[in-house]
């Protein structure tokens, strides 16, 4: 996926045991902003592993199997689609992934209804923007991008599989980035 490269860059400090970042938001913002800020950081960066968790289970569901570069692509699509410019986001996810416009899905209504709660938050919010922008055969940026699970740190990115959120140039939750399994590496190595 080639886009523009992203505009963030700022220092932050990352918090134990995860990807979202505690920012030093400075300025005008009143401390009910800064909270404010920092619950949509956290309900952002929870809608992560419920996009996981249903991307899987559809795979499963299909008969296709976890390999980690396929359940990324996926994640990458549907995070495309909960963030994309449609609000009937259940109908384009299901569009995406060829699904029944009118069947039950499993996780696919909670997923849905996260992602509205986010996406009015954004909207509501005076500075938060998602940040969807990679350019693919760069570098991994550590302020405002991490490798996904499997990826290699050091490897090129190949596409952003879930999306970073920030505000006023600040990383508040950074963006996962595809590259380099560790697996497809050791077999390009035994080559």
């Amino acid at each position: 996926m080639e886009s523009e490269p992203g505009t963030w860059g700022c220092p932050s400090e990352p918090v134990p045991g995860g990807n979202v970042v505690t920012s030093r938001l400075e300025g005008t913002s009143s401390t009910r902003e800064v909270m404010e800020r920092q619950v949509t950081a956290d309900l952002f960066h929870e809608l992560n592993p419920v996009t996981v968790r249903f991307a899987r289970e559809h795979r499963r569901s299909l008969g296709l199997d976890q390999r980690s570069e396929q359940v990324a692509h996926l994640i990458a699509v549907i995070a495309r689609d909960l963030f994309g410019g449609t609000w009937d986001i259940g109908a384009q996810v299901r569009a995406s992934l060829g699904l029944d416009p009118w069947a039950a899905h499993d996780g696919l209504d909670d997923l849905v209804n996260r992602a509205h709660v986010l996406r009015k938050r954004i909207n509501l919010s005076k500075d938060l923007e998602v940040d969807q922008t990679a350019q693919s055969g760069d570098r991994l940026d550590e302020q405002r991008q991490e490798p996904w699970k499997s990826s290699l740190p050091d490897a090129p990115i190949r596409f952003v599989v879930f999306p970073g959120m920030g505000s006023r140039g600040h990383v508040l939750v950074k963006q996962q980035v595809y590259t380099v399994s560790l697996q497809e590496a050791r077999a390009r190595a035994r080559n």
